[in-house]
């Protein structure tokens, strides 16, 4: 593999991850600060055999553009959703914080609320 094949392969890989800033904003306050909080303890926590260590479950609300249908469903799912419940524009769903950005990385997601009393 030539270096411009592999610098056009690192680029593309780059760009096939969630927009974190784009998505937080999809964040109610809890979950921002959450998710800001495990971030930093993964951080200051990391040492070199596990970096990122702070993993949780959370179990959220989140709100979509319109009624949410099959193809949507299987969207949120393949996103890290475990959905709990689906009603009209909304579900409630355990999602790992390490995919977090990625349900709300989707296009029909509006917003995304941390649930009281995990």
């Amino acid at each position: 593999m030539t270096y411009k094949a592999i610098l056009a392969f690192v680029l593309i890989l780059a760009g096939c991850g969630p927009n974190k800033e784009l998505a937080a904003e999809k964040f109610d306050p809890p979950l921002r600060d959450r998710m800001a909080f495990l971030d930093t303890q993964a951080q200051s926590d990391s040492t070199g055999e596990s970096p990122g260590a702070m993993v949780e479950e959370l179990l959220i609300v989140g709100i979509c553009d319109t009624t949410i249908n099959g193809a949507m469903r299987k969207d949120l799912i393949s996103s890290g959703a475990q959905i709990i419940l689906m009603k009209g524009e909304e579900f409630t769903a355990k999602v790992s914080s390490t995919r977090m950005f990625h349900v709300a990385d989707l296009e029909f997601v509006r917003q995304l609320r941390l649930q009281k009393g995990k």
